[in-house]
């Protein structure tokens, strides 16, 4: 059962996931998955490329602490608005501030993997006060200054040759996994593919986020960037490579970085218990520091 569904239930105790369809301004409106309501608590994530929030569902059943967690659809995915003819990171990013201002919130923690991670760094250097803490997950400063994967990842990624969508979503799982996943955890990668193919995305919402992505270069603001930020990353991560997560940690004062080393892109898939644990760990601290995760309006 993903994450769209109404009633999920976690493995370390019950959650109720509630679909909401929430209006931002301008007549745009994302659709989002609510668990729990610690408003005083609150991690917006972000998902990647082609991505609904069901791309969460596993990490929210090993996350323990008691929080509100939010999982956004980027516009032109799901039930959320359709993408504008011409968009960019930048403008996702103020999607972002937007849906935590509609959520009744001044501030939060933002979560972004992969694509959502350039959505996330765009928020915090945009809009400083509405990000009380950071998380970026296997993603990249920009590929102008990161480090890009080689041309053949990111054709099997793109699905290109494939005719089927089926057949280029599974030539994707071989550089979105470990070798290690892949073999040892066929059932867990079958449920992956399943519930991707449940939910096809559209060519061209594919083909406008890769190419914004593509285009993304948060490098610069990143200095500017003064909230306690955690950057993850698998340390077989083909698709972004894992000198990228360095480069984030370099650029960003006081950034804690952890890497899973036998993990590839989709770490929070193949270790969600280590991913949980480092996001609760590091929530925790910032706590004790004095940071407030967030709070209405």
């Amino acid at each position: 059962m993903g994450l769209d569904a109404v009633d999920a239930r976690s493995q370390k105790g019950q959650r109720i996931q509630e679909i909401r369809n929430v209006e931002i301004g301008g007549d745009v409106h994302l659709s989002v998955a609510v668990s729990g309501n610690r408003m005083d608590r609150t991690l917006l994530f972000i998902p990647g490329l082609g991505t609904s929030s069901a791309v969460f569902a596993t990490l929210f059943k090993n996350l323990e602490g008691d929080f509100m967690l939010i999982a956004m659809a980027s516009r032109g995915i799901g039930a959320s608005s359709p993408l504008p003819q011409v968009f960019s990171m930048e403008e996702m990013g103020d999607d972002v501030a937007r849906l935590i201002g509609a959520m009744g919130l001044s501030r939060a923690v933002v979560a972004g993997f992969s694509m959502g991670g350039l959505v996330a760094q765009y928020a915090a250097i945009r809009h400083p006060g509405m990000v009380s803490a950071l998380i970026l997950g296997c993603t990249h400063p920009g590929y102008a200054h990161g480090v890009a994967p080689p041309d053949e990842i990111d054709d099997a990624l793109r699905g290109r040759g494939a005719h089927t969508p089926e057949e280029a979503y599974r030539r994707a799982t071989t550089v979105l996994y470990s070798e290690r996943f892949r073999l040892g955890q066929p059932d867990l990668l079958e449920a992956h593919v399943a519930e991707r193919l449940a939910h096809p995305v559209r060519g061209l919402t594919f083909s406008a986020q890769y190419n914004a992505a593509r285009a993304a270069d948060p490098f610069s603001g990143l200095a500017s960037i003064q909230c306690p930020t955690l950057v993850l990353h698998g340390g077989q991560d083909l698709v972004v490579p894992v000198e990228n997560a360095s480069l984030l940690a370099d650029q960003i004062t006081g950034s804690r970085l952890a890497v899973e080393p036998g993990a590839g892109h989709l770490f929070f898939h193949e270790n969600p218990g280590w991913t949980a644990r480092q996001i609760e760990t590091f929530l925790g601290e910032a706590e004790a520091r004095g940071v407030v995760l967030s709070a209405p309006v």
